[in-house]
């Protein structure tokens, strides 16, 4: 039976309204998977980075054999697989929905290890992950060191 006091009956409120927000927030799911988007962004970081400078500089080094050229590929494949699980990340932990990028197109339809490779080369998408890779570190070693700050002050003031 709907009343005039609403479904709480009279006096009451809800509870989510006698608690502020700002008060509430520490002590939501959301806000503990964000916090915790933070903190493995710092070590996330790190493997791609290292991978990212290993892998070019190897294949940089080794284009005046003819293993240089594979080894690119395979630097370019492995930043695109940092780039899924970046992604796998980003939609268990922040909720968000990022769409998947251009699968590589081989051209002419050839088969083939050497034009999938060639393929991945020319791929700006593929080049888009290498930069991401190097460049998430800086950002992820500022978002982990504020995240921490905050966090541990804000917890020391509470108690």
């Amino acid at each position: 039976m709907a009343t005039a006091y609403g479904p709480y009956g009279p006096g009451s409120a809800p509870r989510h309204r006698l608690v502020p927000p700002t008060l509430r927030a520490p002590f939501e799911a959301r806000v503990w998977r964000e916090f915790l988007y933070l903190l493995l962004s710092l070590p996330m970081a790190v493997l791609a980075f290292a991978y990212a400078v290993v892998m070019l500089s190897l294949g940089a080094g080794l284009l005046i054999t003819f293993l240089g050229v594979p080894v690119l590929g395979a630097a370019l494949a492995g930043c695109r697989g940092i780039g899924v699980v970046e992604r796998a990340r980003a939609r268990a932990l922040l909720r968000v929905e990022v769409a998947e990028p251009e699968p590589v197109r081989v051209a002419g339809g050839k088969r083939g290890p050497v034009s999938w490779v060639g393929a991945l080369l020319k791929s700006g998408t593929s080049w888009r992950h290498v930069l991401y890779a190097l460049l998430h570190l800086p950002w992820a070693i500022f978002a982990f060191t504020v995240a921490m700050v905050f966090a541990c002050y804000g917890w020391g003031f509470a108690t």
